[in-house]
């Protein structure tokens, strides 16, 4: 082999040797500059995290120090405020303690004051309860005035649980009947004048009809004749008296009429009481048996008896009868209301004069 050969063999060796060992050093160069760009990258992200956290911190010192001068001034404003308050609470404790022992003399006399009261309250509270007692008495007795006093003893009853007389005068009220009684003494007088004007003109009407047949003749004779001598006879009977007497016995009847209502007016509860045991004599009378008569009475009876008997046997006069028994049921229930009204109103007055006197006392 010639030299150019080998030489041109070791030219070539080398080269490859300088190319590879060139190309061994580009590439370390390559991985240093890969791991230097690496290096730089991370030396400028972080140089831009320290600057972020450098920003950062400025901002959060700055805000730390606007907070902590506001947090200052908001320290100074509370302390000159809760000692101005604690210079003001000083004063007022001052105060209170200037004015302690009055406070207390004034406490001492209130709790005197609550004490009399906590021990006088009891009485105080009855004579309240007393008074108000007395007020609704008052105005039930005045209600019962319109109403009737039948409708108000419920209550009053219940109003004085304790009191024995007004439980009593209550208890014969509601026990009792209560019939249509009149409500005052002026409707019981009309009542007592309307029944007996009725019986008078029952028993005047049976008069009538018993004179008219005294005067008939025993034994008339029948017939047209007869009967228009009978009428001319009474006609000219009638006709006697002149037109200026018969204006005078009418007003003479009416002047009678007149004064028999006056004499029956009844004012008071008395003469209530005289009515009623004038309608019971009466009663007695008119409803009595007729007496026995002996035979020579039989043959010759008493005008008297027979005009009883007339009176007693008539209808009209046993109606009038019965509204005179009617009026001494409601006048006796009136009477007796009257006497429970005037019973409670007793009590009431008493009540009224022991409450006056107690607080008078006082």
């Amino acid at each position: 082999m010639s030299l150019k050969h080998v030489a041109s063999f070791g030219a070539v060796g080398v080269l490859s040797v300088v190319g590879m060992l060139g190309g061994r050093r580009w590439h370390r160069v390559e991985l240093r500059r890969a791991e230097l760009n690496e290096e730089y990258t991370k030396l400028m992200n972080e140089m831009r995290t320290f600057n972020e956290k450098r920003l950062t911190r400025d901002e959060r010192l700055a805000a730390k120090e606007a907070e902590a001068k506001v947090t200052a001034e908001t320290v100074d404003i509370l302390w000159s405020d809760r000692l101005a308050r604690y210079a003001q609470v000083n004063k007022d404790l001052h105060a209170y303690l200037a004015a302690l022992p009055e406070a207390i003399g004034v406490l001492k006399g209130l709790s005197n004051h609550y004490r009399y009261m906590s021990e006088e309250m009891p009485k105080f509270t009855g004579f309240d309860i007393a008074c108000s007692k007395m007020h609704n008495l008052a105005l039930m007795l005045e209600h019962g005035k319109a109403v009737g006093i039948e409708r108000v003893a419920a209550t009053v009853q219940a109003m004085f649980v304790a009191e024995p007389l007004v439980q009593a005068v209550c208890t014969s009220i509601l026990a009792a009947p209560a019939p249509p009684h009149p409500s005052s003494i002026a409707a019981a007088s009309a009542a007592f004048t309307f029944c007996m004007e009725e019986l008078d003109r029952a028993v005047g009407t049976v008069a009538m009809r018993y004179a008219a047949a005294l005067e008939e003749p025993p034994n008339a004779t029948p017939g047209i004749l007869s009967d228009s001598v009978r009428k001319l006879v009474s006609m000219m009977r009638t006709d006697t008296l002149c037109k200026g007497q018969r204006q005078l016995a009418e007003r003479r009847r009416d002047l009678e009429r007149t004064l028999r209502r006056a004499q029956r007016q009844l004012h008071t509860e008395e003469d209530i009481r005289a009515a009623l045991d004038y309608t019971r004599e009466l009663d007695q009378h008119l409803q009595a048996a007729a007496p026995r008569r002996t035979d020579l009475l039989l043959s010759s009876p008493s005008r008297k008896d027979n005009f009883l008997a007339a009176v007693r046997s008539d209808s009209e006069v046993k109606k009038a009868i019965q509204q005179i028994d009617l009026w001494r049921d409601s006048a006796t229930t009136f009477l007796v209301h009257r006497q429970a009204e005037d019973a409670l109103q007793s009590y009431y007055f008493l009540l009224a004069e022991t409450l006056t006197a107690v607080n008078e006392l006082k």
